[in-house]
C-alpha cells in the first residue's frame, strides 16, 4: 500500500464508485454537446474547471475545511492540473478535429491499458492479475464494437491527431499512477487543486487564442455550466481520486470503458440516435470485461 492509502475496498465500493463516476462523466458529454453549439472548446474547459473549483471551495467552507495551501501540495496540484486537465483537454480538441469523435474515443480508451503497463513497471503492489488483464483487453474490444466499424476502418487517419490522442492517454495514465504515489492528500483537496489549475490555464488559453466575442453566449449557458462544473466534474473527479487512492489506478481507470457506454445510451434518449445491435453487443462485452477486471 502507498502512503495515505487505506485498506483495499470491497467490490461493492469499487463497482458503485465506477458506476457513479461513469454516469456523471458520460452525462457531461450531453451538456458539452449543447454548449459546443455556441461556445469554443477553451471557453467550455475554463468554465468547467472554474465552476468545479468554486463548488469545491463552497464545500470546503461549509464543512469547515481549510482552503489554505498546505506544505507539499503545490507540485501535486500543478501536476494534476496538467496531466488530468489542460494538457489532455487541448490535445483532445486538436485530435477530434482531425480524427472525428469516434476514432478519437477509441484512442482515448487506451488509457486503462497504458495505466496497466505503467503500473506493472512502477507500482509492484498494484500489479494486475491475469484475469484483470483479460478484463482490460475485453473492455477495450467492447468499446471498439460499441463505437462501430466506421471509426475503426478509416484509411485517412492523420498522423499528428492520432499521436495527440496517444499522448492524451499517456498523460491521463501518468496522472493515475502519480496519484497513487502521493502522501496522504485527501481526495477533495486533490480535486480542488486540479480543477482550479486546469480552469485557470484553460482561461488563459481562451483569452490568448479565442476572440472576446466567444464569451458573448456564456450568460445563456449558466445552467449548463453549473451542471458541467459542479455536478459532472467536481463530484466525479473527487470520487475518482478516492478510487485511485483506495483501489489502485488500474481498477479506477476501468471507468474509461464505461463512459462511452453511458454516453451512447444517453445520446439515444436525448438526441434520438438509434440503438443499434453493436451498442448492445459492445455494451455487454464492456460490462463483462469490467466484471472480470474488478474481481480479486
Amino acid at each position: 500500500m502507498t502512503p495515505g492509502s487505506s485498506a483495499p475496498p470491497g467490490r461493492l465500493f469499487l463497482v458503485s464508485h465506477l458506476a457513479v463516476v461513469a454516469a456523471m462523466w458520460g452525462s457531461s458529454f450531453i451538456v458539452m454537446k449543447l454548449m459546443a453549439a455556441e461556445l469554443p472548446p477553451f471557453v467550455i474547459a475554463s468554465l468547467r474547471g472554474l465552476v468545479a473549483a468554486a463548488t469545491l471551495a463552497l464545500f470546503f467552507l461549509a464543512t469547515g475545511r481549510s482552503l489554505r495551501m498546505r506544505r507539499g501540495e503545490t507540485l501535486p496540484f500543478l501536476a494534476m492540473g496538467m496531466l488530468h486537465g489542460w494538457l489532455p483537454n487541448a490535445l483532445t480538441v486538436y485530435a477530434v478535429a482531425g480524427l472525428g469523435a469516434g476514432l478519437a474515443a477509441i484512442f482515448a480508451t487506451t488509457t486503462p491499458l497504458v495505466t496497466a503497463v505503467l503500473t506493472q513497471l512502477l507500482l509492484p503492489s498494484d500489479r494486475l492479475t491475469g484475469r484483470q488483464g483479460v478484463g482490460l483487453l475485453a473492455g477495450f474490444a467492447g468499446v471498439g464494437v460499441l463505437i462501430g466499424p466506421d471509426a475503426l476502418m478509416r484509411s485517412d487517419v492523420a498522423l499528428w491527431p492520432a499521436l495527440a490522442m496517444i499522448l492524451t492517454a499517456v498523460s491521463y495514465a501518468i496522472g493515475n499512477v502519480y496519484v497513487r504515489t502521493l502522501p496522504a492528500i485527501p481526495a477533495e483537496r486533490l480535486a480542488i487543486g486540479q480543477q482550479a489549475t486546469a480552469g485557470l490555464t484553460a482561461l488563459a488559453l481562451a483569452l490568448a487564442f479565442e476572440p472576446w466575442s466567444a464569451w458573448t453566449p456564456v450568460p445563456g449557458h449558466w445552467v449548463n455550466a453549473v451542471l458541467l462544473g459542479a455536478v459532472f466534474s467536481a463530484l466525479p473527479f473527487t470520487l475518482f481520486m478516492s478510487l485511485i487512492q483506495r483501489a489502485g489506478p488500474v481498477r479506477a481507470t476501468l471507468v474509461g470503458y464505461l463512459v462511452p457506454l453511458v454516453a451512447a445510451l444517453l445520446a439515444v434518449g436525448f438526441f434520438g440516435e438509434t440503438l443499434a445491435m453493436r451498442h448492445i453487443v459492445g455494451g455487454a462485452i464492456v460490462m463483462a470485461g469490467v466484471a472480470l477486471a474488478t474481481r480479486r
